[in-house]
């Protein structure tokens, strides 16, 4: 599953590198977009939600920026920010199409309530048109 998550940063990375002439440093230390991520889940698992969003964010790429730099202090700060701007956008979509699957499970859920609510009121209805007809009801059984 790891491979999974890595091969698109792998391919981002990649043309930024290039553009950024970082590629042949890069690629003599591949290990350093696995270690980045390795990195972010740490550091991801340290905060949960203690504080507000963007006091939690502050603070996980602050560590995040500190913990990567002592690790591989060679990089400079605009590596590490194309680093983190690399992995926050895979983490950013993937919590996209998990919130888009939250948001639909909620309207289904809305929509089964709603339901509900009017099959109780057609039941209700029927059983009052069944004790409002009595004698058809009887007269079709005696048939």
């Amino acid at each position: 599953m790891l491979d999974t998550i890595l091969k698109p940063i792998q391919k981002v990375l990649s043309t930024r590198l290039e553009k950024t002439k970082l590629k042949k440093e890069l690629l003599k230390h591949p290990n350093y977009t696995a270690k980045a991520k390795e990195i972010w889940d740490m550091i991801d698992e340290d905060f949960g939600i203690t504080n507000t969003i963007e006091n939690v964010l502050k603070l996980k790429v602050d560590k995040f920026d500190k913990t990567l730099k002592e690790k591989f202090p060679e990089l400079t700060q605009k590596d590490i920010s194309e680093l983190k701007e690399s992995i926050i956008g895979e983490l950013s979509a993937g919590k996209d199409a998990v919130m888009g699957q939250v948001y639909g499970i909620k309207k289904l859920q809305d929509i089964n309530s709603i339901l509900k609510e009017e099959n109780e009121k057609l039941k209700e209805q029927l059983s009052k048109l069944k004790e409002a007809l009595p004698l058809s009801n009887n007269s079709n059984e005696k048939q």
